[in-house]
């Protein structure tokens, strides 16, 4: 392997490192990244076009708070976006754990390695998700157990497409990366998504104020420019999707397993 790439699995890497890696692997792995991106984003894009807004059945009260209305709508258009998220997602961290592991390990990186990673794991990447959203919002109504466990089980996707177990063995895998570092791992994971939701809103920001001009009123609210709008920000976040990758394979290796005996 080369030496630039050999700390990975010898050290903790400092974020700053872990920045520059994420940056160097969707350069040289764009292609790959791109195809898996396509691949998952686009059918993401045009299911969130034609599902319901769930904010339109909430409304603001006098005071200009958010206040509950068609509660019953509200829960019906929730449930398929949560569905959407739970069956897509995954797919790309797991395209994107692929990728990650084949470029620090300067090994061969090809689309059936991809499709191994993500569709072939597809029922279990999916059922997974379900499991976390559920046990999640279960513990949410106990503020600090909820948050605990989000973190703790975050990287079920990670350990199921790089060969791990699926359901409770991957939330035991995940939590056994995030012990001792939980602390750690969630500030993280928040600067993270943090970071990536400023991204991503001041993206949309520029990219409906050039539809503004170019565009008449109609074509600007039409499904076509939403879902080109969501795609262009799926692939902002692919980014930050292979940063999180490489601080599991970081994780990972310093535990001295190089991949899952699945």
């Amino acid at each position: 392997m080369d030496n630039k790439h050999s700390d990975i699995k010898t050290r903790k890497l400092s974020a700053a490192e872990l920045i520059s890696l994420a940056a160097e692997v969707c350069r040289k792995k764009f292609r790959f990244l791109a195809a898996a991106g396509l691949a998952v984003f686009i059918p993401m894009s045009v299911f969130r076009a034609i599902l319901p807004n769930p904010l339109a059945y909430l409304k603001a009260d006098a005071s200009g708070l958010i206040a509950v209305g068609d509660m019953g709508g509200f829960l019906r258009a929730v449930l398929p976006v949560f569905i959407l998220n739970a069956v897509f997602a995954p797919l790309f961290v797991g395209a994107a754990t692929h990728v990650a592991r084949r470029h620090v390990e300067d090994s061969h990186c090809g689309f059936p390695g991809i499709m191994d990673a993500s569709l072939s794991k597809w029922g279990k990447l999916a059922a997974t998700a379900i499991l976390y959203y559920i046990i999640t919002a279960l513990a949410s109504f106990m503020l600090i157990p909820g948050i605990f466990i989000a973190v703790a089980c975050a990287f079920y996707p990670n350990v199921i497409s790089d060969g791990g177990p699926w359901g409770f063995g991957a939330f035991r895998e995940s939590i056994a990366l995030v012990r001792g570092r939980w602390f750690r791992t969630c500030c993280f994971l928040m600067l993270v998504n943090i970071v990536l939701a400023v991204v991503t809103t001041l993206l949309q920001a520029a990219l409906y104020a050039v539809f503004a001009v170019f565009m008449s009123v109609d074509s600007l609210l039409s499904p076509g420019a939403d879902i080109f709008v969501s795609l262009a920000l799926d692939f902002a976040g692919m980014y930050f999707t292979v940063l999180i990758a490489l601080w599991f394979l970081n994780r990972r290796y310093l535990q001295g397993e190089t991949e899952f005996n699945a």
